[in-house]
């Protein structure tokens, strides 16, 4: 997709919809972007969670090499929350 403002668009509704996903499960949820876009905390737990979106049915997704190595670091994998196949508001 060529267009920023719909990537954008298409990011931010993935985001949204991942923060609600985790809040309603019990979860704080933090907005980073850097080095991954989500920390979520429950108690004592911690995730770091990278959002992708799509806008169709995807069989994969694509991790930049930071992100990779991030989730190496932490000595565990990062959760990735994909929100794909649904309509994106405008904003």
């Amino acid at each position: 997709m060529s267009d920023p403002k719909k990537r954008e668009a298409i990011q931010l509704h993935a985001e949204d919809h991942t923060v609600a996903h985790y809040e309603k499960a019990g979860w704080t949820v933090e907005e980073l972007g850097k080095p991954y876009d989500l920390r979520c905390t429950r108690g004592t737990e911690e995730r770091h969670v990278e959002v992708k979106r799509t806008t169709g049915a995807a069989t994969s997704v694509e991790l930049t090499i930071n992100e990779v190595l991030h989730a190496r670091d932490q000595g565990r994998g990062a959760p990735v929350g994909r929100a794909g196949d649904r309509p994106v508001p405008s904003r």
